[in-house]
């Protein structure tokens, strides 16, 4: 059995521990205060009352719904480096892209999931790094794409987008540029053929839609029913926020998009806080299941193929 988890893979981390240990606190440090900030502003009592009040059938089918997600993004990494002559098992790419996850939650500042995945990528079949962090980066930007789809989606079934001056016009046009731009930006700066891309998305739609499935979920649980498109477009929305490497997991991202963007539609703010926060402990979870991979995974079980 291989161990995966040599300090050999200390090389994808930044070259100064302290500036790794710097980048931790400042995320710490932004992540309390953005969650202190939506706290102080909002009664904290009605959002605690929400998670009190959380259906736990509906968590464990949020749960559900979040690994197949998990689980399909590990098959749209599959395609793309098949795509570039590299055929890997199922098994293997889901079980690293669990990994990946997990080493993404529990060292933010330090080896990324992707980074790890590279490391093993080079280390056991000689695959450069740099091709295979555009490849990852290349999967990434494909899941980005999908999820603004289905954000643009939602809002244009939505109340929020109606309710400003030439808003399902400013939408459509938002749809009808994302498109071109998309496709022509993967083409041009990550050599991505059309082809590749598009079936991509049907893995994106898949992994996407599990997503939004799971976010649903948590709204039922917590007894939302009212105006959930607008509910689902902000989630949609916040999982795109929370992109940006400013903070652990994305907590306190989504806060502060259900904070400043439930109002606009005057729906309950406390209940979208408290769903952005049961998501971060189903998506803990669902990270956690890399755990139980980690240095389990042997690289006969990835069938390479390299040409």
């Amino acid at each position: 059995m291989t161990d995966f988890s040599s300090p050999e893979a200390e090389t994808l981390s930044t070259p100064s521990t302290k500036k790794r240990y710097m980048l931790v606190v400042l995320k710490t440090i932004f992540t309390i205060g953005a969650l202190y900030f939506v706290f102080s502003r909002t009664d904290f009592s009605t959002i605690t009352s929400h998670l009190r009040d959380i259906q736990l059938g509906y968590m464990f089918a949020a749960f559900v719904a979040l690994t197949i997600s998990q689980i399909v993004s590990g098959m749209r990494m599959r395609h793309y480096f098949a795509s570039a002559g590299y055929t890997f098992s199922p098994f293997f790419c889901i079980s690293i892209y669990f990994v990946g996850a997990f080493f993404n939650i529990v060292l933010p500042g330090g080896i990324s999931g992707d980074g790890y995945k590279a490391w093993l990528l080079k280390r056991h079949f000689q695959i450069p790094i740099l091709r295979s962090l555009r490849l990852i980066l290349s999967e990434r930007a494909n899941g980005l794409f999908l999820l603004l789809i289905y954000a643009l989606g939602f809002a244009a079934l939505g109340t929020i987008v109606p309710r400003f001056s030439r808003g399902l016009t400013l939408l459509e046009m938002a749809f009808l540029l994302l498109v071109p731009v998309y496709f022509l930006s993967v083409r041009l700066v990550l050599k991505e053929h059309f082809q590749t891309s598009i079936k991509a998305c049907m893995f994106s739609a898949i992994s996407q839609g599990f997503i939004a499935l799971c976010a649903f979920l948590i709204f039922q649980g917590l007894s939302i029913g009212e105006a959930i498109f607008d509910y689902q477009s902000l989630f949609m929305i916040s999982c795109v926020v929370a992109i940006i490497p400013v903070s652990i997991g994305g907590a306190g991202m989504r806060e502060l998009t259900f904070f400043y963007g439930l109002p606009l539609a005057g729906l309950d703010v406390e209940a979208g806080i408290a769903a952005a926060l049961l998501f971060f402990v189903v998506h803990v979870s669902t990270s956690l299941i890399g755990l139980a991979f980690w240095g389990r995974i042997r690289p006969q079980d990835a069938e390479a193929l390299t040409h």
